[in-house]
């Protein structure tokens, strides 16, 4: 009898292990994929990837017109970086081919713009 409860602890504790490594491996459950999609892309069909998460790349530059950040690609279109906690790191990233992931939207107020989770360095090389 001993040995029996002994083995079902580990089995029950095995299937914990295994389903709550699942959980914090793909977010509760959340498995939504991240598009690569392009500046150009966005501004062309916003309503196609509104309230998705996504990423693009393009140059990071602050507008001093209306005040914020905003990343181009190379044409006068342009997204709208609306939020991201650590401003401070934008700073140092202005003027340079960055990656940025978060959530996409649009409105009147705002035109288009990403509620940015994480912005990073380009890879060298990527266009």
């Amino acid at each position: 009898m001993g040995r029996f409860l002994m083995y079902s602890t580990i089995g029950v504790l095995a299937v914990f292990v295994l389903v709550a490594s699942l959980l914090l491996q793909h977010g509760g459950g959340s498995t939504a994929a991240i598009s690569q999609v392009s500046v150009h892309d966005l501004g062309a069909a916003p309503p196609l990837y509104q309230g998705k998460v996504v990423t693009t790349e393009g140059a990071l530059s602050f507008s001093e017109a209306h005040n914020l950040y905003q990343i181009t690609d190379g044409t006068s279109l342009a997204i709208v970086i609306r939020t991201y906690p650590p401003a401070d790191d934008l700073q140092s990233l202005s003027g340079k081919r960055v990656r940025v992931t978060g959530r996409f939207d649009f409105d009147e107020t705002n035109g288009i713009y990403l509620d940015a989770d994480l912005i990073r360095l380009a890879a060298a090389g990527t266009r």
